[in-house]
């Protein structure tokens, strides 16, 4: 089923060959671990096409990549939305790496989301030291 699922996602025409690597490698991993929705492989690989982070080093070579932390937030977001339950969404919120978003926002194209209060990561709250 995994394999199907992938492959839904992967028909896309505005996929690159590279994001399509990446977009297999990071939902074959997630899969393993727990059942995503077709309707939710197939959205978050359009994030990953209309998302891509093209860096030049200067000597003419370019990479394409994604923001992880705006990946996750959009991942979580999402998960809502296709009908995984809490459980299934916090077990996705550890499995993949990093924050969740940018201060309770993340991008998606050229729109600025603002994060569910439930999935904005807490500050570690400071407190003074008497000494």
């Amino acid at each position: 089923m995994t394999h199907n699922k992938i492959t839904i996602a992967l028909e896309s025409p505005a996929l690159s060959a590279e994001t399509k690597s990446e977009v297999q490698e990071k939902f074959v991993s997630l899969q393993k671990r727990i059942s995503l929705p077709e309707s939710l492989v197939a959205e978050l690989a359009a994030y990953m096409a209309r998302n891509n982070i093209v860096i030049n080093n200067g000597r003419g070579n370019t990479k394409v990549e994604h923001c992880q932390q705006c990946f996750k937030a959009h991942v979580l977001t999402e998960a809502s939305n296709h009908g995984l339950d809490q459980q299934s969404i916090m077990a996705l919120k550890n499995i993949i790496n990093g924050k969740t978003g940018h201060d309770g926002y993340y991008l998606d194209g050229n729109d600025l989301r603002e994060l569910s209060i439930t999935l904005i990561e807490k500050k570690p709250q400071l407190t003074a030291v008497d000494g």
